[in-house]
């Protein structure tokens, strides 16, 4: 155990990553991202990723390590991606509310401080081959909400409360943003079911938008603290999170610029970001009001493709649904006898070089020895015959 691991205090062991305090480092966390994976929220599956924790840990810290550059937003606001959306955005984020010129002037975008091998620092730079058994996500505490269940008549209520001293907290939502719609995408079943909800986005024809690029990306909002995510109205949303009128906008665009941001990103190394989820911290100081990037941006929150071929955890969703576990645990989620299958072999084979194939690719660096190039690695995912969950 180094110095630094020495001083570090678990404060939350989750599914995915557990959450270490300092004794010297009051303000800081600690995130340690593991192998483990979850699907269909059962809970800890019984298999491992390999390379998954520390993969996610190094391409969050390389993707917050661009989004807090001021030079990255110059390139931004010059490029031609922003041409891809309509004016209602352009607007949004270039004229009224300014906001890429304000990360022009080196405003932070995250939390994110460094990474960490738990007893130095690492430069994103030089990580080829690493060989630390922890890459520890190292990022600013924030406050957190907490929500407490209260049973009025039949129904479950719960009510949110958080430090108002406090100028950093987490807000208490998923935030979802999409830039295209697949034919099984949840949002374009809401719409189908309600054709009013798709007016909400101004999007007349969803339709048209199955399998191409929405005019801007669309942002949706859900509960993080409760047994089961739940869709959010943006009115929900803002009174959950106790946001005025003003903060709401301004988060919905900050979001929407954040998202372009990662396809500009992603779009430099030839991959396309489809969807993806965010956690956000509200800061407020001297009665103005900022949003920053919180927990992490990796595999487990993104959707991306490369070769027109799905780069997610997708494989094990489709691996599974054809289980009979996941027959009888969708009949009854609370049966602990149902337990689920570990993966076949040619799944557990692909998806153990999913994590590590790339972040090598993204950051161009052999950080994860014996990996894929992109190219084979979409062959392969594409290649596998999944039947009768084998």
């Amino acid at each position: 155990m180094t110095k630094l691991q020495e001083k570090l205090i678990s404060i939350y062991n989750g599914t995915s990553k557990n959450v270490y305090g300092h004794k010297d480092q009051a303000e800081t966390l600690f995130f340690n991202f593991l192998d483990n994976y979850s699907v269909f929220d059962y809970g800890i599956m019984p298999d491992t990723i390999a390379n998954k924790g520390k993969a996610q840990s190094i391409m969050a810290g390389y993707l917050f390590n661009i989004l807090n550059k001021a030079s990255f937003y110059e390139n931004l606001k010059d490029s031609a991606i922003l041409n891809n959306y309509d004016a209602y955005l352009q607007k949004n984020l270039l004229v009224e509310n300014n906001l890429i010129d304000s990360y022009q002037k080196n405003q932070p975008t995250s939390h994110y401080i460094s990474l960490s091998d738990g007893d130095k620092d690492i430069n994103i730079d030089e990580l080829n081959n690493i060989k630390v058994d922890n890459v520890f996500l190292k990022v600013k505490k924030a406050s957190k909400f907490t929500a407490t269940e209260n049973k009025i008549l039949t129904q479950a209520v719960y009510f949110y409360e958080h430090n108002k001293s406090s100028d950093t907290s987490i807000l208490p939502l998923e935030i979802v943003f999409r830039f295209k719609l697949d034919p099984e995408s949840s949002f374009l079943k809401r719409c189908k079911n309600n054709s009013d909800y798709a007016k909400l986005f101004n999007l007349n024809d969803v339709d048209k938008y199955c399998n191409e690029n929405l005019p801007y990306p669309i942002i949706e909002f859900f509960s993080k603290l409760e047994p089961k995510d739940r869709l959010l109205s943006y009115s929900e949303a803002s009174m959950m999170a106790d946001l005025s009128a003003q903060d709401l906008k301004q988060l919905i665009n900050f979001c929407m610029l954040m998202a372009i941001s990662l396809k500009y990103i992603f779009n430099d190394h030839q991959i396309d970001l489809i969807d993806g989820k965010f956690e956000v911290i509200k800061i407020t100081k001297n009665n103005q009001t900022s949003f920053i990037l919180a927990d992490s941006i990796g595999l487990d929150e993104l959707r991306l493709e490369y070769d027109s071929t799905t780069l997610s955890k997708e494989i094990l969703r489709k691996f599974y649904r054809l289980t009979d576990w996941f027959k009888l645990f969708n009949q009854n989620s609370n049966n602990k006898d149902n337990l689920p299958p570990s993966l076949s072999h040619p799944v557990k084979e692909i998806i153990d070089k999913l994590y590590g194939s790339v972040v090598n690719h993204l950051l161009q660096q052999e950080v994860f020895p014996d990996q894929l190039s992109l190219k084979d690695l979409c062959y392969r995912l594409r290649s596998i015959k999944l039947e009768n969950g084998s």
